[in-house]
């Protein structure tokens, strides 16, 4: 596929401006849809108002009437736009879907799975290409043996409402998933415009410790994923794919 149109849900936003941002300055990537919730104050306006973007003139929508037109669907809306709304339009379109939302619960999970049966979905808490390096690297340690407590501290900017983040709660699931005995802490912090820092810190049971850490400096690190993510699952078939997946595709292909 030469050029992905993606539609963009929750175009408004904070994040949003830097997606529109980074596929205007992006080959291969155009903007089809831009859509918000009914009753925002851009609604009618041009995604060219609150971004960069002026690739095509793309007017902000509060529904999905002409998001057929996309090659990918982003959603970077909040867990219950997704969940109450959104998936219901998607299990119609059965476009790729690309969910950079967090804060689902076991049930919501079970549903976007059934979903995946019908599309190709690629969701994540992180979409940065190095927090995937470091979320391994955290695994291959505690895989090792012999860590019996691990402490994460996760530090976002004071707009972010769900905490712990969702990347704090995979590195979460990530230690339980190479040794269930490990006893896990996790402390969130939220203040100025940090965009995303993650520290963990791993103990030995011979009072030993070893330090990891995360920190994003661009935004770009992240809407750069998201767009690696858009070209992905716009060519796989029906599946619910993670941001191993992705790596591991990106990798492969020496990208």
């Amino acid at each position: 596929m030469d050029i992905v149109n993606i539609a963009l849900i929750g175009a408004t936003g904070r994040f949003s401006a830097d997606i529109l941002n980074e596929i205007e300055h992006s080959k291969g990537f155009l903007l089809s849809n831009a859509v918000t919730r009914e009753g925002n104050q851009h609604v009618g306006r041009s995604v060219s108002l609150i971004s960069e973007y002026k690739k095509t003139n793309v007017v902000i929508s509060d529904n999905f009437n002409k998001v057929n037109e996309a090659d990918v669907i982003i959603d970077v809306t909040m867990r219950d736009a997704f969940m109450n709304s959104n998936s219901g339009h998607y299990k119609k379109l059965k476009k790729p879907l690309v969910i950079a939302t967090t804060a689902f619960t076991d049930e919501d999970l079970n549903d976007i799975q059934e979903l995946s049966h019908s599309f190709p979905i690629l969701m994540a808490a992180n979409f940065s290409v190095d927090i995937y390096i470091f979320i391994e690297k955290i695994r291959e340690i505690v895989k090792r043996g012999g860590i019996v407590k691990a402490e994460i501290v996760e530090k976002h900017h004071k707009y972010k409402l769900d905490a712990p983040s969702g990347t704090a709660l995979k590195i979460d699931e990530i230690i339980r998933e190479a040794d269930e005995k490990t006893e896990i802490e996790i402390s969130s912090i939220r203040e100025g415009d940090i965009i995303g820092e993650h520290y963990v810190t791993l103990y030995n049971a011979l009072g030993e410790t070893i330090q990891l850490s995360h920190q994003l400096e661009s935004r770009r690190d992240l809407t750069k994923g998201i767009l690696m993510a858009a070209a992905f699952i716009a060519t796989q078939p029906n599946g619910l794919y993670t941001v191993e997946d992705l790596m591991t595709n990106v990798l492969s292909n020496g990208k």
